[in-house]
């Protein structure tokens, strides 16, 4: 784009978002299982969300079937009974209609102004009952692409709503109430309070008992109070006329607590037919409960509406739910679905929030028996980014593996088991990658072997940075002391990598990052006292020392005719010096948090700076102009990466997304 200045146009480049890539699921996505129809086949799809985009991913292939994009970042979504519709809710308000088997928008909804946090469709599949964050509902006619009514009445955000039949509506809320609703006439005609806590889920058997979830970790039963004689679960209740609006249809009264082991609060509920089971998805793990038997629920006393006082409610009070196990997770359980398939076995699925995703199948004797698991790509934080000299590969490492990818492919070429990645870069020739961790130690990586060729142990402080030295052959490892390791590297007959442990300097101060100037002549080494050393490579002698940051100095870089330096800072500062005497030419403050990366583009003077504000900058040092800035990820920027033409920029975020930018 053309930018004027004192007369003069400058051409810049333009960047925008391309694909989205390393991730199963997003770390509080919902997820959602169901069953589609593939060249005469069932196949089992698990939904998930990755920022705006919706993947289904084939549970048995553990690859991506389908992926569903759009430009706002998804809240929610739900799928109708005959599985061919999928409701998309987005942060801005937005709601979205998609039809799977064509991948096609039919119609779009716009009447919240907040994100969605609820989607629920009636057993018909012609309405949409929508609840967000501004706490209304809204209910939507799907034949007529219209709304139908908004129902207002709570006072927080909207946290579940089930459909009774196709006239009545069960919401609950943050603000500690469930409403019923008569949706003919848009009105609650019951509310239930005194719950002491945020509601968070609810879950209706057969339209005829409702379990009430809490935050304080109680499960609170309730049923028709016009339902004479044993409850039984297989009959829907009295039919009610909707249209009688003077007449209360019906009224739910308060029935017992489910005795449970732990005070962890529920955060799904699901109903398992056969046997007659109840599971409870908390923070950590899965809970089931066996519902008692009718002649038991039918001798239990009825209380009523408002809850009883706690010593009234002993621990036999509602002894018929019998507990039966639980299974715990070393990772938390973000959120959770379960389905069952055309073979009546039950599905469960279960988002751990670090990008993975376990499908179980739960047996009549209550086993979790594990038929995936969607966990390819990394699990933490990408540590560092390095991409090839050609730009073909792109190199990520976090603490649980190293990772390698094509820019023109959006899966995973090699994957490398390693722990505590911080460092990485490629070797000339692009088949060779060298790792430096947190415990200190070195690894050289064949790609093409796909192995680790060779290890080794520089010292006991983590390895921060590592830059390669063409002129010397070797490569400078800077880690978190006052000492510079160097390693040379040699190849043996049959051409393998052998690195050998060369020589140490000693700095006045730790280190925090280091980088070789483009022509090979100059080493500049970030300090703990807030100030650059830039040291001779021939002599080791010191040239220059920057001062002028406040904080530590995060990240720095280099031009590419090594006539100008830039470093950014935890002060939010980014500096221009220059290397012929040292001078700080700029000092600019573009974001409102530290500046964690720094990164020039090549062949010119323009740099990408990227902040914990969840912001990248393109700045000209010459001029000081801010060119673009770049947002969308949830998470602050920890990394970036420019290709050698300068066309393709990757970042990683704090919530362990990678993005290509184009």
């Amino acid at each position: 784009a053309p930018f004027t200045r004192m007369g003069i146009v400058k051409e810049y480049r333009k960047y925008n978002k391309g694909i989205i890539f390393g991730m199963v699921a997003g770390k509080h996505s919902p997820v959602l299982l169901l069953e589609s129809r593939i060249k005469s086949e069932f196949v089992l799809l698990c939904v998930v969300a990755v920022m705006e985009n919706i993947i289904l991913w084939n549970i048995k292939l553990s690859t991506i079937h389908m992926v569903l994009y759009g430009k706002e970042f998804v809240t929610s979504f739900s799928q109708d009974d005959s599985g061919q519709y999928l409701a998309v809710g987005y942060f801005n308000g937005l709601i979205k209609l998609w039809d799977v088997f064509s991948q096609n928008c039919v119609v779009s909804f716009n009447g919240h102004t907040s994100a969605v946090k609820v989607l629920t469709f009636c057993s018909s599949g012609l309405q949409l009952a929508s609840g967000g964050h501004d706490t209304n509902v809204l209910i939507w006619d799907i034949v007529n692409e219209s709304g139908l009514f908004r129902l207002t009445g709570h006072r927080s955000m909207i946290t579940s709503i089930c459909f009774i039949g196709e006239h009545f509506l069960v919401t609950t809320s943050k603000d500690g109430l469930v409403k019923i609703w008569n949706i003919l006439f848009a009105f609650a005609f019951q509310t239930i309070t005194d719950l002491s806590s945020e509601v968070l889920t609810n879950l209706i058997i057969r339209d005829t008992l409702m379990i009430i979830s809490t935050k304080d970790g109680r499960l609170r039963l309730f049923r028709y109070s016009n339902i004479v004689g044993p409850l039984d679960l297989s009959i829907s209740p009295p039919k009610c006329n909707p249209n009688t609006k003077e007449n209360i249809p019906f009224i739910f009264s308060f029935f017992g607590f489910i005795q449970r082991t732990t005070k962890s609060p529920v955060l799904r509920l699901f109903y398992m037919n056969f046997p007659s089971t109840i599971v409870a998805q908390t923070y950590d793990s899965i809970e089931c409960y066996s519902l008692p038997l009718v002649q038991e629920m039918s001798e239990l006393p009825l209380c009523d509406v408002h809850p009883a006082p706690l010593e009234f409610l002993s621990e036999d009070y509602f002894s018929g739910l019998v507990f039966l196990k639980d299974v715990y997770y070393v990772r938390k359980i973000s959120t959770s679905d379960m389905t069952i398939n055309h073979f009546g076995h039950t599905i469960i699925a279960l988002n751990l929030g670090t990008n993975h995703v376990d499908i179980y199948e739960i047996d009549k004797f209550f086993k979790f028996l594990k038929l995936s698991s969607i966990s390819h790509f990394h699990h933490t934080r990408i540590n560092c980014l390095s991409f090839s000299s050609d730009s073909e590969l792109l190199a990520t490492g976090s603490s649980d593996k190293l990772c390698i990818w094509s820019k023109f492919v959006e899966h995973l070429l090699l994957s490398v088991s390693l722990v505590d990645c911080l460092s990485c870069c490629f070797l000339p020739g692009n088949r060779y990658i060298i790792v430096g961790t947190k415990p200190g130690i070195v690894h050289s990586i064949d790609i093409h072997l796909s192995c680790v060729l060779q290890s080794i142990q520089l010292n006991s402080h983590p390895i921060i940075s590592l830059a390669f030295q063409p002129v010397l052959n070797g490569i400078a490892f800077c880690s978190s002391s006052n000492i510079l390791n160097f390693i040379a590297l040699h190849f043996t007959q049959h051409a393998n990598l052998v690195l050998e442990e060369q020589c140490c300097y000693k700095l006045p101060e730790e280190s925090l990052f280091m980088m070789y100037s483009p022509d090979g002549k100059l080493l500049a080494v970030c300090l703990l006292d807030n100030t650059i050393v830039v040291l001779l490579v021939s002599t080791m002698k010191r040239l220059l020392r920057l001062y002028g940051h406040k904080l530590p100095i995060l990240s720095l870089d280099i031009s590419h005719d090594s006539t100008i330096l830039a470093s950014s800072s935890n002060d939010k500062s980014i500096k221009i010096w220059g290397l012929d005497f040292g001078d700080c030419l700029r000092s600019i403050i573009l974001h409102t948090d530290a500046v964690m990366c720094v990164v020039f583009v090549p062949n010119t003077h323009q740099l990408f700076s990227s902040g914990k504000d969840n912001i990248i900058k393109l700045i000209d040092t010459d001029t000081t102009d801010e060119i673009l800035t770049l947002s969308g990820n949830q998470g602050s920027f920890r990394s970036l990466a420019v290709s050698s033409n300068g066309n393709l920029l990757a970042t990683s975020s704090h919530d362990i997304y990678l993005s290509f930018w184009n």
